[in-house]
């Protein structure tokens, strides 16, 4: 037997019991929503906008809770982008998976475009008031003025929150174009944290030169 119950988008569902049947053996979701759902009390969690994710309860339980998270391990959050969450609890267990991503409307990419001159430091996407950025990939290209010198730049990639490290590059005249992919879980950035940018220039610069970095990146709202 089965009973299926759906968590809102950054909501939690507390002490539910089964409806027909005395003991939970496993579990089903589909999560629509952006948030991570953590079952409490089993170490169990659940990635945003993953459908078809499945766990086994040994030995069972007689009620579940299942509350909404930042991360997994993070701090609770109490709105998130998406649609409820469909939860099923079973009396027998039904084995385990990880289930797969999906996209949906607020997942496709996005892209914008930044200029950041003279090795400034820059916000590139800032924090959306819903939901969490994506990042996907990155691109950088640069000028420099006068043309002949010899300008290396790094580039560091954080987010504007905690100052996460999410990769560095380098630009220079023997390499003037870069391209870093994030692949997902770690391109998902904390809940209000936006995207930022850092070129540190690693040469002197010459009096009256210049360097203009052009940034692209492709990214999802979740």
């Amino acid at each position: 037997m089965n009973d299926t119950f759906s968590v809102p988008p950054g909501g939690q569902v507390l002490s539910h019991g089964p409806i027909g049947f005395g003991q939970i053996y496993g579990i089903w979701v589909d999560n629509f929503s952006g948030g991570w759902l953590g079952i409490e009390g089993q170490n169990l969690w659940v990635p945003p906008y993953t459908r078809g994710w499945k766990a086994s309860i040994l030995p069972g339980i007689s009620s579940i809770s299942i509350q909404s998270y930042d991360f997994a391990n993070g701090t609770t959050i109490g709105a998130a982008t998406g649609q409820a969450a469909k939860v099923t609890i079973w009396d027998t267990p039904k084995g385990d998976a990880e289930g797969i991503d999906f996209f949906d409307a607020q997942t496709v990419p996005l892209v914008v475009v930044r200029n950041i001159v003279d090795g400034v430091g820059a916000i590139v996407v800032p924090a959306p008031p819903v939901g969490r950025l994506r990042i996907y990939d990155i691109s950088c290209t640069y000028q420099i003025s006068p043309a002949d010198i010899y300008e290396t730049l790094l580039i560091m990639f954080l987010t504007t929150i905690v100052g996460t490290d999410l990769g560095v590059t380098s630009l220079s005249p023997a390499t003037p174009y870069s391209y870093l992919r994030l692949t997902n879980p770690g391109s998902d950035l904390p809940l209000g944290a936006g995207f930022t940018a850092l070129p540190t220039i690693t040469d002197a610069m010459i009096p009256g030169g210049s360097i203009t970095v052009r940034i692209v990146v492709r990214y999802a709202i979740r």
